[in-house]
């Protein structure tokens, strides 16, 4: 086996080359070296990234951070540049809005061709009006819908949340929302996807009432997240990950700024401004794997300074090294985005340089001849007439695997519902993953989305705002946990005003508009000082109050749970009866006629079973007490009634059982990535039962 020198292989594809690197590895790690002294260095991100998946499959463990400005992004600029025109309208006298709109309709994700966008333009400068007026009165149906929908956001954006703003650009307000946390509430109306036309923009509202309409910003859904995201066209399976972890941190970043306050689209652009002036960097650093013992994947910047014994270059061609500069497709006008102009060759030199100098011991070139749709591929031009032994260790065993890879990069990149790199994604986070019972019944509810949104929204965690819903059960919630710390800490029972300010406090924290947050303010006091009067007498200082079980060791079988739950009370005989408080409408039966509250109530009772699980394999709680019974306790009490609304439920050994075996088939299919596996069932009720019946038979 070559342990040292230098060395150039060139293959006749990419996938070859990786291939073999990926051989020749596993061949370095199989002989003692150890991972961390391996290096694979590229001039882009997203060379490494398409690297990511094939190393994952040959089970050689990465770390593969990215430290990039994901302000410098085309798909966080477009989001904000939307702002900035939005906000130029509410602006008097401001030329902007009309500087930035012509390169706001190039944006690919509005399907605006550049016909119109000239004829637009030609119209503008006929008639001496502007461009949005020119949209508002255009034959294209599309464009005036999204004229409209641009007007709207920045009515609305002088006074709400700058969140629910970037969920209307996203594309992502009517969704179907998911609770955000175990205590929260999901009270706003489903959207039936399936109205939605990405050519018009418009859903179809009929289903929805006036009251349900008001819950929305716009009638309108920005496309941006249909082509991006649903699609299966606009991003390469590398590129998504890239562009999901920008928006993340994006998100994390704004929600930051001025904590405890209400945030509005002038402090995004603020936000914005105070980065770009003062040349700081909005990083995205998300890892692969934190674990030491890994090879390592690094950009030519990043690898400045450090040293390996093990190196390979990857793609040494002129194409990633030299690359010629875009241009943009539309032609005008003078104001549309340009990309950073190409680097010399003297800087591309350098690069080189420094990357084959981070080898102690050993250094392999590697490039190919042919790119994937069977254009040549011309290499590196520093490299030609330099004459470099070629390492043919592990050649004779790529032919084979190279087989093998093609048969499954195929049949994975047809299965668009989980691509290679989803897996490569998730494999780190799924490690020491936990599941929650909110994760369980996201995955099971059928009229959800089941396993596919779940996969969206719990693991890949698609950035969203807090609905208010939410945002007033939080409070609530936090509310009375403040309560009781204060009454064990001083073992006397608060007055009503701590309890009130409490949840002024809380409230003040979910940064809502000020119409949500007065509402929210008046309806949670109204009816927390209702459940004072009718509760206090019963608070007892035994009770434990938000209890946590993440560091509780909770396993069944190989599936580790998760969760908090909201009270647990001691009982005669070492039970444990267990208290989940609801906001929101009140059950005070566990039947129901209407099919939305019985898929309600069944997520209920598994929540009640689920913390029984929690409980009785705990660390510190499992050889002490049972938990036989639990309650839904309703913290809005209706008008006429003058007692509190509690739902309780005997909590047998054999639905524990049966919840038992449920759990660890689904953490299973989490674990192996089986997220395609509901396609057969209807998305009622019905299909969902059946659904969860036959997932336990798999047990």
């Amino acid at each position: 086996m070559n342990s040292k020198g230098v060395y150039q292989n060139i293959f006749p594809s990419f996938l070859e080359e990786i291939a073999w690197i990926s051989k020749k590895i596993r061949s370095l790690i199989n002989n003692g070296v150890l991972p961390q002294n391996i290096a694979i260095i590229a001039r882009k991100h997203k060379t490494l990234q398409q690297i990511v998946p094939i190393l994952h499959r040959a089970d050689i463990p990465i770390n593969y951070e990215r430290d990039e400005n994901i302000l410098d992004k085309p798909f966080i600029r477009q989001i904000l540049q939307i702002l900035k025109f939005i906000d130029s309208l509410n602006k008097v006298g401001s030329d902007e809005s009309q500087e930035l709109l012509p390169e706001i309709l190039s944006y690919p994700f509005w399907r605006i061709s550049n016909l119109d966008i000239y004829n637009i333009s030609l119209k503008a400068s006929q008639s001496r009006q502007n461009w949005l007026q020119i949209m508002e009165n255009h034959s294209n149906q599309n464009i005036v819908n999204l004229a409209d929908f641009l007007r709207e956001l920045a009515k609305q954006a002088v006074s709400s949340n700058a969140e629910q703003i970037l969920d209307e650009i996203l594309g992502v307000s009517r969704e179907q929302f998911l609770p955000q946390q175990e205590s929260e509430e999901n009270t706003d109306p489903e959207v039936n996807k399936s109205n939605y036309d990405p050519e018009k923009g418009l859903l179809n509202i009929a289903e929805l009432d006036s009251k349900d309409e008001k819950r929305f910003l716009t009638k309108y859904i920005s496309p941006y997240k249909w082509y991006y995201f649903d699609s299966n066209f606009a991003l390469s399976q590398s590129d998504y990950f890239t562009f999901l972890s920008g928006l993340r941190v994006f998100f994390t970043a704004i929600r930051d700024y001025k904590k405890k306050q209400v945030l509005l689209v002038q402090d995004i652009l603020e936000f914005v401004h105070l980065m770009e002036a003062n040349k700081f960097n909005l990083s995205d650093k998300s890892s692969f794997n934190q674990n030491q013992d890994t090879v390592s994947l690094l950009t030519t910047h990043k690898a400045k300074g450090l040293e390996f014994e093990y190196v390979f270059v990857v793609n040494c061609t002129e194409k990633e090294w030299n690359g010629r500069k875009q241009t943009n497709k539309v032609g005008l006008p003078s104001n549309l985005a340009l990309l950073p102009e190409s680097e010399n060759s003297n800087d591309t030199l350098r690069l080189l340089f420094v990357s084959i100098t981070r080898a102690k011991q050993y250094l392999c070139l590697c490039s190919h001849t042919q790119s994937q749709d069977g254009k040549s591929v011309e290499n590196l031009n520093f490299l030609e007439g330099i004459e470099l032994q070629t390492d043919t260790d592990c050649y004779k065993q790529l032919g084979n695997d190279y087989t093998s890879l093609q048969i499954w990069l195929k049949s994975t990149v047809q299965n668009r519902d989980l691509s290679l790199d989803e897996k490569a994604f998730l494999a780190p986070i799924l490690d020491n993953y936990k599941l929650s019972v909110t994760h369980l019944n996201n995955f099971l509810d059928l009229s959800k989305g089941g396993p596919k949104l779940f996969l969206e929204q719990n693991l890949l965690k698609f950035p969203k705002s807090k609905i208010v819903s939410g945002s007033y059960g939080s409070a609530m919630h936090s509310a009375l946990a403040k309560y009781y710390i204060e009454f064990k800490q001083t073992k006397s029972k608060p007055n009503l005003d701590f309890l009130l300010l409490s949840y002024k406090e809380s409230l003040n924290n979910e940064r809502l508009s000020t119409a949500d947050y007065l509402d929210c303010l008046d309806k949670g006091s109204y009816y927390l000082q209702k459940y004072y009067n009718l509760k206090n007498q019963s608070f007892v200082l035994s009770d434990r109050i938000e209890q946590d079980f993440s560091n509780q060791g909770v396993t069944l079988g190989r599936a580790k749970i998760t969760g908090k739950i909201d009270k647990m009370c001691i009982q005669p005989g070492n039970h444990l009866l267990v208290i989940d408080l609801k906001t929101g409408k009140a059950f005070k039966s566990w039947k129901a006629s209407a099919i939305h509250d019985q898929i309600k109530i069944d997520r209920y009772r598994r929540q009640l079973l689920f913390y029984k699980l929690l409980v009785e394999n705990s660390r510190d709680f499992s050889s002490r007490y049972k938990v036989t019974s639990g309650s839904l306790e309703f913290l809005e009490i209706p008008n006429n009634d003058q007692q509190i609304v509690n739902l309780d439920s005997d909590l047998s050994f054999d639905e524990a059982e049966k919840l038992n075996k449920l759990i660890q088939v689904v953490y299973r299919k989490i674990q192996n990535f089986e997220f395609d596996i509901a396609e057969q069932y209807s998305k009622d009720l019905q299909g969902t039962q059946q659904f969860i019946k036959d997932l336990i038979q798999e047990y």
